[in-house]
């Protein structure tokens, strides 16, 4: 093979430019980490935690934390902290998995956290739709709506109540199934695939796995509903058991901090998740 010459470095160089200036200016930049401020009802804006994979990401999960939203995230002398919610704590998993992610706080209007009535709200659905809007330009491609524990709520009513073609499937972990059998949520709605995923061990007594596989029976309007059970990990009982304290996150079995936080596993949970996304059949227990 004949070395290039230095013409051809140079045009190499100069298309390499070109290209880089092209998605500077479309706002296409990959690997970034940032928090943006998006306007949506008026005088009211919500921020989310943008981060790229260093390639063209396969698509954009939207994360939608559990508690009441507020926390999850938060920048200090130009240093961005993430809280321990299992999807605010695994979304560099998804980003190494070629995948963008996009966490949601709650509005400004509601900064000290968001209601289970707020997350069935239309104002919920405004602010999300402008941020749908957001993506579109800064990353086109599909996205994935992904909650956990209380952020379910809002998933699955969003899930429901957006008609937008960009959106491709509904992840629901941890799910509180009770919180939506008392109404609100639409669920014969939802006509994007949709994958849940439960631990068996998961203590919390408002995400029981029963009530779980009673919301999915409601949801019939989707072309696929999967349910994956998983197991495994450690939480407060492990703890105490091994004689090590558990700390205030592990003490209670809804926190982050057991298996309803999925501790432990959350590479295998991710991996299930990313799979589903990308079409192949998923597993009734995580990979070991």
């Amino acid at each position: 093979m004949e070395p290039l010459k230095r013409s051809d470095l140079k045009y190499i160089a100069a298309v390499i430019a070109f290209a880089t200036m092209v998605l500077v200016a479309s706002g296409l930049v990959f690997a970034e980490r940032a928090i943006h401020e998006i306007k949506t009802r008026p005088n009211v804006r919500v921020k989310i935690l943008l981060h790229t994979p260093d390639n063209e990401p396969k698509g954009t999960l939207l994360l939608f934390p559990g508690s009441y939203g507020s926390g999850h995230f938060g920048e200090k002398d130009g240093v961005i902290k993430l809280g321990s919610n299992f999807l605010v704590r695994s979304s560099r998993l998804f980003v190494e998995k070629g995948f963008s992610i996009a966490i949601i706080d709650v509005p400004s209007d509601n900064s000290r956290g968001i209601s289970d009535a707020f997350r069935r709200s239309a104002e919920h659905a405004f602010d999300i739709k402008a941020v749908l809007e957001f993506l579109k330009k800064k990353i086109p491609g599909p996205v994935y709506f992904v909650g956990t524990s209380r952020g379910t709520i809002s998933a699955a009513y969003l899930a429901a109540e957006i008609n937008d073609p960009i959106l491709k499937g509904l992840v629901l972990t941890s799910t509180m199934g009770g919180r939506m059998h008392a109404g609100g949520v639409s669920l014969e709605k939802i006509r994007v695939p949709v994958l849940f995923v439960h631990h068996r061990q998961d203590g919390c007594e408002v995400s029981s796995i029963s009530d779980a596989y009673e919301m999915k029976k409601r949801i019939s309007a989707s072309p696929r509903v999967d349910f994956v059970e998983v197991d495994g990990g450690s939480s407060s009982e492990d703890a105490h058991k091994s004689g090590k304290k558990a700390g205030r996150s592990g003490s209670n079995p809804c926190s982050a901090g057991t298996h309803h936080g999925f501790l432990g596993i959350e590479g295998k949970v991710v991996d299930i998740i990313t799979d589903w996304i990308s079409g192949k059949p998923v597993p009734q227990k995580p990979r070991e």
